[in-house]
């Protein structure tokens, strides 16, 4: 098993799959790609890379 060699935490929240402007860098397209990728490359089964899944917090 691989072990990363820093801790590194990852944060997904549908609250940031936004659209700015279609030509801006941070397009959600590229945003969502990166994520697709990052899953399909096994990174979640590294250890010491953590994802958060965060949940709305109440008003």
């Amino acid at each position: 098993m691989l072990k990363a060699k820093n801790k590194l935490g990852l944060v997904f929240f549908p609250a940031f799959d936004w659209a700015i402007s279609p030509t801006h860098p941070e397009r959600e397209e590229r945003l969502l790609y990166t994520q697709d990728q990052i899953f399909e490359e096994g990174i979640e089964d590294i250890q010491g890379i953590e994802f958060f899944n965060p949940i709305l917090a109440d008003e």
